[in-house]
């Protein structure tokens, strides 16, 4: 009896000799480098005194020493200070987006969104009914600020309570951006730490891409320079006005495994202790604790360091090789296709008289190959 053992089975998106270019995840060559990693630090931690303990309720911001070493790691691969005491663990970005959505904000609540944005996202804070959506024009550098604003100005009067501390959300991902790869440039991320301050908006910043950088040294080409700075960091601590209104939302999903299920925010201290107190978080004791303390050990020893070098080479040949296709085979006929410096997605735009919907049968049925729609 076939049992399916992953959404690609499960949605029959598996079919040899069918290209599927609708997920951005590391392929199964990827996984078994990691499996093999997770099994080595399952081996380190059982060395551990207490080693029981990763069984037991955990830390309600999460696993101590897992946040100490995803600190040292964040740090260097972002080439930028990350802090332990910003972190605060997650069950994965998708999950850390839910749980701040729902806590700080009801169905009355607006939250702004980057037109495109993740699609999956997008459908379902629509159909669940979860925010008011208002959607805000991408350019080459980031969201539209001047349409952002307008709508800022345009919001009804908030009451603010320490339960809800802010009038409004807004979801970007601001670095190797899903689908258009852009990044943010920092007059873009400097005027949306200002919108979010005069406004009491929470931004939840996707950084799920920000390792994922393919720009190399000139010099030395296995040596790969870091992406921009994060937005978290513009919102800077320092500042006579700063109160905190930027969350950084990360996970090892797109270098690792999004089996794994385990991600992390860099968090506002104000709002540690409204997480804390949430029933989720309260009641479970914290998330992932057991995952927690073998990623501990992976990190500490620099495996995941190494794994992250191979999938950017990986990655940067595929990107590169994807783009040249496009480039070589129907360019010619008005087709233009980004051109980022990492992540996993390309953004492809036709001629004005063919749409996706036009073009999706003849690639799916023809010449074997899926994608996402860019109207989704």
């Amino acid at each position: 009896m076939d049992v399916p053992l992953n959404e690609f089975e499960e949605s029959g998106l598996n079919v040899p000799g069918h290209l599927y270019l609708q997920f951005g995840s590391p392929g199964p060559g990827l996984l078994k480098k990691v499996a093999t990693m997770m099994k080595t630090g399952m081996n380190l931690y059982q060395e551990r005194h207490r080693h029981e303990e990763a069984l037991q309720y955990g830390c309600l911001s999460g696993n101590g020493l897992l946040r100490l070493e995803l600190a040292k790691f964040l740090t260097r691969q972002y080439g930028q200070v990350v802090e332990r005491d910003d972190i605060f663990i997650t069950n994965g970005a998708t999950g850390g987006l839910d749980s701040l959505m729902k806590h700080f904000f009801t169905r009355d609540h607006v939250i702004f969104v980057e037109n495109p944005t993740y699609q999956t996202f997008a459908r379902h804070v629509v159909n669940d009914d979860q925010m008011r959506v208002v959607p805000i024009a991408m350019r080459d550098d980031g969201a539209d600020m001047e349409e952002l604003e307008k709508s800022l100005e345009s919001l009804p009067p908030v009451n603010l309570t320490s339960r809800r501390p802010f009038r409004a959300a807004m979801y970007v991902i601001a670095i190797h951006h899903n689908p258009t790869g852009i990044c943010y440039s920092p007059e873009k991320c400097r005027k949306l730490v200002k919108l979010a301050r005069k406004y009491e908006m929470l931004v939840i910043c996707d950084d799920v891409y920000n390792v994922l950088n393919y720009v190399t040294d000139p010099v030395d080409p296995d040596k790969f320079k870091f992406a921009p700075q994060r937005l978290f960091a513009y919102d800077n601590k320092q500042d006579s006005d700063y109160k905190g209104h930027i969350v950084a939302n990360g996970s090892f999903s797109k270098f690792a495994g999004p089996g794994l299920r385990l991600g992390w925010y860099e968090l506002p201290k104000r709002l540690f202790v409204h997480l804390e107190d949430s029933y989720f978080i309260e009641s479970a004791s914290g998330m992932m604790s057991y995952s927690s303390t073998i990623m501990t050990d992976v990190l500490s020893s620099g495996m995941m360091d190494e794994h992250v070098q191979i999938v950017r080479k990986q990655f940067k040949v595929r990107m590169e090789k994807s783009i040249s296709i496009i480039q070589s085979s129907v360019s010619k006929y008005g087709v233009k296709c980004s051109q980022p410096s990492g992540g996993c997605f390309l953004w492809v735009e036709m001629p004005e008289e063919v749409t996706a919907e036009m073009v999706f049968p003849v690639a799916q049925n023809k010449e074997h190959v899926s994608f996402i729609k860019g109207e989704l």
